[in-house]
């Protein structure tokens, strides 16, 4: 068996599996016995956003398959020559991709603000899936700018622009208040980026993601109902 003679490119995961599995929601798909060179060939080739674990003459290899690269941990060229013993194939979902479809609430000027930091926050879980560390170092610091210079600010003109400070006076503190913690959160994890281990890191950082979007969901859904009652596409049209 070759699977390093895939269409797609086989690299050697430089972050440990358990860690990068941290990325993922994981579920058993199928278990396969004795599976043929030529079916395992087919899967990596055809296959996305899978976790497989193959287990092969007493050795284990696992896979993980996004796009058109191959992660691997445990393969090398003298990978499973015959059948395979047992394969099991897991569907996988990235934590923060499945959520992005939530944060459009109708508002197209924080939308696209929000669109952009969901962007630097993907970019941030592929960087550690690659590897990239100087990427996902450089990728937070630019999270925490465009939330400040952008993001937060543009939000805050807004509620006070359109009175959203006086009608709603004790949501606003909240809001601003939820803006000042989110940052100084986000500041700790670049701060501790090189002094934690990536696996704690990693769990740091998703902790940080699900909590903001709890909040985004809550909390900007309200200032943005509150804007397009408010005055429509004149405070919601894109910048």
């Amino acid at each position: 068996m070759s699977p390093h003679e895939s269409t797609k490119t086989i690299k050697a995961s430089a972050t440990p599996f358990d860690t990068l599995l941290e990325l993922f929601n994981i579920h058993l798909a199928k278990h396969i016995e004795r599976v043929s060179s030529e079916l395992f060939q087919y899967i990596l080739d055809t296959e996305e956003n899978k976790y497989i674990v193959v287990k092969c003459n007493g050795r284990t290899t696992r896979f993980l398959l996004l796009e058109e690269t191959i992660y691997a941990e445990g393969f090398d060229e003298g990978f499973c020559r015959g059948m395979v013993d047992e394969m099991y194939v897991y569907n996988i979902e990235m934590i923060v991709d499945k959520d992005s479809k939530r944060l459009a609430f109708g508002c197209n000027k924080i939308d696209r603000l929000r669109a952009e930091m969901m962007d630097l926050i993907s970019r941030i879980t592929r960087y550690l899936i690659e590897g990239d560390l100087e990427k996902v170092e450089e990728s937070l610091q630019l999270l925490y700018e465009h939330s400040v210079s952008k993001h937060f600010k543009t939000e805050e003109e807004l509620m006070v622009k359109y009175g959203y400070n006086e009608t709603y006076k004790r949501e606003y503190e909240q809001h601003i208040k939820a803006h000042r913690e989110y940052l100084g959160v986000l500041k700790d994890l670049i701060d501790d980026f090189r002094r934690k281990d990536l696996k704690t890191f990693i769990i740091d950082f998703l902790a940080f993601y699900t909590d903001y979007l709890d909040y985004l969901c809550r909390t900007d859904k309200k200032l943005v109902l509150y804007l397009i009652d408010k005055c429509g596409l004149e405070c919601c049209s894109s910048m």
